[in-house]
């Protein structure tokens, strides 16, 4: 895939102020998926929105976790947004020991197709090396949108395995990532 995009692209982490806006573009990015296929429901009619605002706002406020955003030097308008999270002492279930965790890769509908979403995620993967410490990106996707795991294949990584419990394991570089099927858990969350 080419790694180039917009140059005007800038990553910043996001704060307190931004939390609303942030949230509208995650909540927009994962409201608009054309194809049906989704971890919320498979009817377009039924979606909701996936992230309240006190919610980004505990995220934001953190130490342990942040957003990265992406923004448009000419106006500052945040296209671009990935949640980084350090791993828990011992890590949770899904999440391999010592692994930082990304999560909620959105970017604005109308600015798909232009390498923000590839950008994002490479600017997370030095990011958890240098700040977190960590060597292993890892995140959750369901797997069974198949258009959602060959754009990541198309960014870099590699699938390893695939689980009985439908975890997917990929590899990009040295950073693992891993998906199962959240439509399950839906109910718990």
């Amino acid at each position: 895939m080419d790694d180039q995009y917009d140059s005007r692209l800038r990553f910043e982490i996001a704060t307190i102020e931004q939390a609303a806006e942030v949230t509208a573009l995650v909540n927009s990015a994962f409201r608009s998926e054309p194809t049906g296929q989704t971890w919320l429901y498979d009817s377009q009619e039924k979606r909701i929105d996936i992230l309240p605002l006190e919610a980004m706002q505990d995220v934001i406020k953190s130490p342990d976790s942040l957003f990265l955003i992406g923004t448009i030097e000419d106006n500052q308008d945040i296209v671009a947004s990935c949640l980084v999270r350090k791993s828990s002492t011992p890590p949770a279930p899904h999440m391999s020991n010592g692994a930082a965790w990304f999560g909620l890769l959105a970017v604005i509908p109308e600015h798909h197709g232009r390498g923000y979403g590839q950008a994002t995620l490479q600017e997370a993967e030095p990011f958890v090396r240098s700040s977190l410490g960590v060597k292993r990106l890892e995140m959750d996707y369901v797997n069974t949108r198949v258009q959602l795991g060959a754009w990541y294949e198309r960014c870099g990584t590699m699938r390893l395995a695939s689980g009985e419990s439908s975890r997917m394991v990929t590899i990009a570089g040295r950073y693992s990532l891993m998906g199962s099927n959240c439509q399950s858990r839906r109910a718990d969350s």
